[in-house]
């Protein structure tokens, strides 16, 4: 949600939940929903183990790309750079 990333500066650790639900409303998506979706275990559950996974992989931001288990530059890159590199892995193989 663009709405997210252009209002992060006003999203803290206190007003998340409503914050967020507020621009979910925005949008036409029912963000009771969401935040109720959020609350769940398993849906933390799945959240940390995706963390876990990106911490186990030294990913500190996003994007963040690999390409046959290297992580390559998504910011520092243009497309026509990754394209290239997708394509000399797939020959590479």
């Amino acid at each position: 949600m663009d709405s997210v990333y252009e209002t992060q500066d006003q999203i803290t650790a206190d007003n998340a939940d409503q914050k967020l639900t507020e621009l979910a409303d925005k949008v036409g998506v029912k963000g009771s929903d969401i935040a109720a979706c959020a609350a769940l275990p398993e849906t933390q559950s799945r959240v940390q183990a995706s963390v876990n996974l990106g911490q186990s992989l030294d990913v500190t931001g996003t994007p963040t790309l690999f390409i046959n288990g290297r992580p390559v530059g998504v910011n520092a890159n243009s497309y026509d750079a990754l394209k290239q590199l997708v394509d000399f892995a797939t020959k590479e193989k």
